[in-house]
């Protein structure tokens, strides 16, 4: 077991539906506007146009050490929960 001396530069990822627990992911080595397009893309298929489903919001947020940086959301309309929109994300990362 190690302590990390230096702070590092990670992107966190807040995934959050109503009624549900919020989810957390934390990737390094990778810009906030990477992971963005990315999980965009990944959710596309599960997104439905008319929403009968409560929204799920993603927060994606810049941090060094225990600062936040900038951060930007959006939300969709699917038919995952937010433990399935995590996996779905998590699918395609490298550990």
């Amino acid at each position: 077991m190690k302590i990390l001396k230096t702070p590092i530069d990670v992107v966190r990822v807040e995934i959050k539906k109503q009624g549900e627990k919020p989810q957390y992911i934390t990737l390094y080595e990778c810009s906030m506007d990477e992971v963005v397009s990315y999980i965009q893309e990944k959710l596309m298929d599960f997104s439905v146009p008319y929403p009968d489903f409560r929204k799920t919001s993603i927060t994606v947020r810049e941090a060094r050490g225990g600062k936040n940086g900038k951060s930007t959301s959006f939300g969709l309309y699917c038919l995952l929960k937010t433990e399935e929109v995590m996996a779905e994300i998590i699918s395609g990362l490298k550990e």
